[in-house]
């Protein structure tokens, strides 16, 4: 089963260039319980990596690509040798979205938005517009294209 690793992308002028990358599956969020509750009730399937815990972890895992058995559709996540652990803040967990969010909406014009953007979650709120984060997803969402094309 060969290793798919993520690696970065050029960056973008504005966020519309990459329609909601940020957004889409294999994206990995650090969130609270509430969180959570809030990202899956609306379907969203999220994969567990670390859970939650009262303390602040200096050494929690990070996922840095995937192993994909096209014939089960089974996903294994792994870490970088080089980097195989971030600090993970007190009462958060670590959790990839599986799926392209359920928030997302299209609007009249084609573009996608978060349809909860003001309630959206921490990590959403914080995540950094045309950062090495934004550039991993939009890279992971050009992967896509291609595969599906």
């Amino acid at each position: 089963m060969p290793r798919i690793p993520i690696p970065l992308s050029e960056p973008v002028d504005d966020c519309n260039e990459c329609q909601a990358a940020c957004c889409r599956a294999n994206e990995i969020f650090d969130l609270t319980f509430q969180e959570v509750a809030f990202m899956t009730r609306v379907g969203n399937k999220l994969l567990k990596v670390v859970l939650p815990s009262p303390k602040p972890r200096r050494d929690a895992p990070y996922p840095r690509g995937l192993e994909w058995d096209t014939d089960t559709g089974m996903r294994t996540y792994y870490v970088d040798p080089e980097r195989p652990t971030e600090p993970l803040s007190a009462n958060f967990g670590r959790y990839v979205l599986l799926n392209d969010c359920k928030y997302l909406e299209t609007d009249q014009d084609g573009w996608e938005h978060c349809g909860v953007y003001e309630e959206r979650p921490g990590a959403c709120q914080q995540f950094e517009e045309g950062g090495d984060k934004c550039h991993l997803m939009q890279q992971i969402q050009q992967a896509r294209a291609i595969d599906e094309a």
